[in-house]
């Protein structure tokens, strides 16, 4: 028995020897980083121009932005990315009131959506992309409607507010919607607060914790965070961030603040407008409120940044 064991140990080190060889003697492979991940930046903006406003998109960081309703005029504002690239939603008054009109990427196939005497304003995607939250006055005071991205029908009523509701942003699930409302606020003084409801115009609830500060512009992240803005007579208006429920409110922004927050695809950054540099500019920044950058450096006013998605 011994003598067994004796000859099973004297194999098993001659194999070990062996192994130890061959990955001493042999080229072992190189071990390589993972590839960097490549990303295209697409954000929709609006920019003053001769008389009026016009949709741009920036495409790569060495660009100042492509016209793509370049209507000379300029009637154009409001613009939102699809969730595939493919389209932009955007207002336009270039039939004479502000009505609801979707693109191509590139600004060709301009198709309009809603033709109604009220103004139809405010367009925002689903996250499946087959509907568009919007804000009409055509049933009294801006309240918050849907309808098909494809040729505006099937209009639904989802919110029936008896004060101004606005900025409809869709929850990741795309069971909600966040907004902000005049609701609660008395006749005297218009106090614009933040509110949830279901996309069946169920379980309305106002998530804002302040009473005396504006707060508006929300958008909700796929990270399910919402940023918003928030201003006052003595900070003006700064840019925070929240949970669905309220909580959690944090401030991300100093100074000259900001305003139309929109987040980044996976929830990665936030491009703001802001007028820190004495007019009003396109930046971006980390959720923490960091890295604030400008990201268009042509000469003019830009604002309503919208991020697209990659």
């Amino acid at each position: 028995m011994k003598s067994n064991e004796l000859l099973k140990q004297s194999v098993l080190f001659a194999f070990s020897l062996i192994v130890i060889f061959l990955l001493t003697a042999c080229p072992q492979p190189e071990k390589y980083d993972r590839p960097p991940v490549i990303t295209t930046w697409y954000i929709s903006y609006t920019r003053v121009v001769t008389d009026g406003t016009d949709i741009f998109l920036y495409g790569t960081a060495s660009d100042d932005g492509k016209n793509l309703t370049n209507l000379g005029s300029g009637k154009n504002e409001q613009s939102a990315i699809s969730p595939d690239n493919t389209r932009i939603a955007f207002v336009s008054r270039r039939d004479g009131n502000r009505e609801i009109y979707v693109m191509n990427f590139d600004g060709s196939a301009v198709k309009r959506l809603t033709d109604n005497a009220a103004w139809d304003v405010h367009p925002a995607w689903s996250p499946d992309g087959t509907k568009l939250a919007f804000v009409s006055t055509r049933d009294g005071v801006r309240n918050i409607y849907t309808m098909s991205s494809s040729d505006g029908s099937n209009i639904t009523r989802v919110t029936t507010n008896i004060r101004n509701d606005d900025s409809p942003s869709w929850s990741p699930d795309g069971k909600q919607i966040v907004f902000s409302s005049e609701l609660g606020s008395a006749l005297s003084a218009t106090v614009p607060r933040l509110y949830t409801i279901n996309i069946d115009g169920t379980n309305q609830k106002m998530i804002s914790k302040t009473v005396d500060q504006h707060e508006i512009e929300p958008s909700w992240s796929t990270i399910n965070k919402i940023t918003y803005t928030r201003s006052s007579d003595a900070d003006g208006a700064q840019i925070y961030t929240m949970n669905p429920d309220g909580s959690q409110v944090t401030r991300l922004t100093d100074g000259a603040g900001g305003w139309h927050p929109n987040w980044s695809d996976g929830g990665s950054m936030i491009v703001f407008a802001s007028d820190r540099t004495n007019t009003i500019r396109i930046f971006t920044m980390l959720p923490a409120g960091t890295n604030v950058s400008q990201l268009i450096l042509k000469t003019g006013m830009e604002f309503e940044p919208d991020w697209g998605h990659f």
